[in-house]
């Protein structure tokens, strides 16, 4: 049975996984609609959705399970694709100074009530920057007033309140720095690769979140502040919160603070990320590193990405393809555990990538690096 449509077809050798995530159309200063607004598919009645003049939008949730437990979403609609290249890392680089002094807390202030509350770094309190997306999670061990008031104070000041000071720019560069290095593994390295051949025009394969070490190094704390500006915007803004709250009092109070927030003029367009890079026939693709445990083999089809509505009705035309997905994927695991298996492990999926295209592709992973045999496998 064959699943994967073909468009663009590569074959690679290698490992490493692509982490991909959907952006938000950009259209006007106000606040954008949520996804359920163009669609037949009802949300949940007992989340409560709204939106501010400014542009903010929130949905708050009251769920009594765990009791006592408060959890707080921050979500930018912004990550390093906003960015320039001289700016490239500086997106990520937000999120550590996000706990480096803003209006309501000075630097060091921050870590020091958060942690005097019972909320430690990992377990409560976290952040990611992606592609097009910095998220702030903050989850509170109690739901006493005081400190949920605190919270939402928080989490304010990461979207409109951070002060960006030189000193403490210049004190996180080499924490930066630590974490890019921790983070040039062989995973990594592959997955950079696989950007630059498989998507060599697009703006994916320069803008990895992590940044450029002579942007982290160097970069004018005015390029912060220009970042932080433009992208940290009620129109790109959104506050999810879920708890053991009052859904009306929660309400209010994310309209008291986050109403405050100054829009912009005209809300700044998505990047454009560039074109799929065409050509006849199959390109293959060889991926090597010294610290590669296994050896992969992958066909990589990439389809034109096709625009579509979350309805009921595209979800009924979808799932035929992710039936058989799952038909292939069991099949492909049950002959993986057979004595005389080719390969260790084989999976199928399709996925989008941003507005750009639509990957389908199917990965196998040889027994004793032994690829040609995997290839028949992918091939089968």
């Amino acid at each position: 049975m064959s699943v994967i449509r073909n468009v663009r077809k590569f074959v690679t050798i290698s490992t490493g996984a692509l982490a991909i995530l959907s952006p938000a159309l950009a259209e006007s200063p106000k606040a954008m609609p949520f996804p359920h607004e163009n669609s037949d598919l009802k949300p949940d009645p007992s989340v409560r959705f709204g939106k501010l003049e400014n542009g903010v939008r929130y949905a708050i949730m009251k769920n009594e399970e765990p009791p006592k437990r408060v959890s707080m979403r921050l979500h930018i609609d912004a990550g390093s694709l906003a960015e320039e290249e001289d700016q490239r890392g500086i997106a990520h680089f937000l999120e550590h100074m996000a706990f480096n002094g803003t209006k309501n807390f000075k630097p060091d202030e921050l870590v020091t009530f958060l942690q005097s509350n019972g909320i430690a770094f990992g377990a409560h309190l976290n952040a990611y920057t992606s592609f097009d997306e910095t998220v702030y999670m903050l989850d509170l061990p109690d739901n006493r007033d005081e400190l949920i008031e605190k919270g939402l104070l928080v989490i304010s000041d990461w979207a409109d309140g951070m002060l960006l000071l030189k000193d403490q720019v210049d004190h996180e560069r080499g924490v930066i720095l630590s974490e890019k290095r921790d983070r040039d593994s062989v995973e990594f390295r592959l997955m950079e690769k696989q950007f630059s051949e498989l998507l060599p025009e697009t703006l994916l394969s320069k803008r990895m979140p992590i940044g450029l070490e002579e942007v982290i190094s160097n970069a004018d704390r005015q390029r912060f502040v220009d970042f932080y500006e433009t992208n940290y915007s009620p129109d790109r803004t959104t506050v999810v919160i879920v708890g053991d709250i009052d859904v009306d009092v929660m309400e209010q109070r994310v309209r008291d603070l986050f109403g405050k927030m100054e829009p912009l003029e005209a809300r700044i367009p998505d990047p454009k990320l560039g074109n799929i890079t065409t050509f006849d026939g199959i390109k293959t693709i060889v991926e090597s590193d010294s610290e590669l445990k296994s050896t992969d083999v992958e066909i990589v089809n990439i389809l034109p990405y096709e625009a579509t509505v979350d309805s009921a009705a595209q979800r009924a035309a979808d799932m035929p393809i992710s039936i058989a997905y799952a038909m292939l994927n069991s099949r492909l695991s049950i002959l993986a555990k057979q004595e005389d298996a080719e390969f260790t492990s084989a999976s199928a999926s399709e996925f989008d990538m941003f507005d750009t295209a639509t990957f389908a592709m199917m990965n196998v992973t040889a027994k004793g690096n032994d690829w040609q045999s995997a290839m028949l496998v992918a091939l089968g």
